[in-house]
């Protein structure tokens, strides 16, 4: 995982999310959700979107990191998540959003199942980032330098605003960070 994302999984989104359960949304090894449950004891993380072997690993790094009592992972579609309406607090998701297959289906089921008063925060690998702002320092985790390396299938912000613009994501901003785009809740 990066120090970049390190730091906005340790200030930015654990000072926003404080109990309840937080939805992971994958594919990818970088486990912010776990991250984010070594930092709160209050929160409970249920991932979906990831395949058969990445469930494994996952469970594997949970235990590891101490959090497997309060993690699961979920088969299911993204275009049809299999929670209840208004039943999460907060979703997380980094270097995913270049992989979905239908973003705004995505959203607007990460809208249906997210509480109203519900934290968000979906980062992704921005297509026009520049050779010189990707990380490609040694000890990089396979699954940092695969998101990098997908910067060509992933979105603009201008891309990524227009995008949203057609959801029922609301009360949102999309930021850069460097190489990433974020997406929080205002």
């Amino acid at each position: 995982m990066s120090q970049r994302l390190y730091k906005v999984i340790d200030i930015k989104v654990a000072s926003r999310i404080f109990c309840g359960t937080v939805l992971e949304i994958g594919p990818g090894t970088t486990w912010p959700g776990q991250r984010l449950l070594k930092k709160n004891t209050h929160l409970e993380l249920t991932g979906i979107g990831f395949s058969g072997e990445q469930r494994a690993q996952a469970l594997i790094q949970a235990k590891q990191w101490g959090v497997r009592t309060k993690t699961t992972y979920i088969p299911g579609e993204l275009t049809k998540i299999p929670l209840p309406d208004k039943s999460i607090d907060a979703v997380v998701s980094f270097g995913a959003l270049h992989a979905w297959e239908q973003p705004m289906i995505v959203f607007n089921e990460i809208a249906r199942v997210l509480k109203i008063e519900g934290e968000f925060f979906i980062g992704d690998v921005r297509q026009d980032a520049t050779w010189w702002q990707i990380p490609w320092m040694p000890g990089k985790s396979q699954g940092i330098r695969a998101v990098y390396q997908s910067r060509r299938t992933a979105m603009t912000a201008s891309d990524l605003c227009l995008l949203l613009a057609g959801t029922q994501i609301k009360q949102c901003r999309v930021s850069i960070s460097g190489p990433d785009l974020w997406i929080t809740k205002q």
